[in-house]
């Protein structure tokens, strides 16, 4: 099984380097990314990340 993550961080460059990263574990897969909390909340609802 793989767990659906959703990562929300401020800076385009450690949002970049930490996908890079988990994209790296056939286990986890990124389903969005967001720059702000409010756009995080949106995708989490959309998304439905573990």
């Amino acid at each position: 099984m793989t767990v659906r993550v959703l990562l929300i961080d401020d800076h385009a460059i450690v949002r970049e380097a930490v996908v890079h990263l988990l994209s790296s574990d056939p286990a986890l897969s990124v389903v969005a990314c967001a720059a702000d909390a409010a756009s995080g909340l949106r995708l989490a609802q959309e998304h439905r990340p573990e």
